[in-house]
């Protein structure tokens, strides 16, 4: 009798253990996952940052332009150049950031490449301001060329903003699953 009661203590100690061990398993693997996923969440908020203040440079480059067209002073250039100058990191940046939380590489492309022709006709605006033909530069074409140029930067920054906000959407629904487990 005693023998037998001694092999029930084993074999419910040793299931015992068992389910201990893999609740213990189970719940270092859900942190893990829970880890992941913020550190995912965490890597898209830094998308959004570069996309917020790529958009931004991209602004006032379009608008110190305006105003250097608008009125011929070299002061009014300062947003554009300044812009102009940051911009180049911050596509960097946002193409190596955006290639770690796995965005369509796609997307980067075509904003940069929207940006690249908005920026050759700002320089033949500003070449025609500089070269004393401040009409040409501001004239109805001109000015409705730069619209449409400027309007196709907006729809690809968009296009990249919808992209970041789904997958942040998609993250967070994630986390919260993970989190109620």
């Amino acid at each position: 009798m005693r023998r037998g009661l001694a092999r029930w203590v084993l074999l419910l100690s040793i299931l015992v253990i068992g389910l201990t061990l893999s609740a213990a398993v189970a719940v270092w693997a859900t942190e893990t996952q829970v880890q992941r996923t913020q550190d995912r969440r965490d890597d898209l908020a830094q998308v959004a940052r570069i996309e917020s203040q790529l958009l931004t440079g991209y602004v006032d480059e379009e608008t110190g332009l305006r105003g250097y067209l608008l009125t011929g002073e070299d002061a009014f250039l300062a947003p554009y150049e300044r812009a102009a100058l940051a911009t180049p990191q911050l596509t960097a940046d946002l193409r190596t950031s955006w290639a770690a939380v796995g965005g369509p590489a796609g997307l980067v492309d075509d904003l940069e490449a929207a940006h690249d022709v908005w920026v050759e006709h700002a320089r033949s605006q500003i070449a025609l301001v500089d070269a004393g033909n401040p009409d040409a530069a501001s004239s109805v074409t001109a000015t409705e060329r730069g619209k449409d140029y400027f309007d196709a930067i907006r729809d690809r920054e968009r296009a990249v903003a919808d992209w970041v906000t789904t997958a942040e959407d998609s993250t967070a629904d994630q986390l919260s699953g993970l989190q109620t487990r």
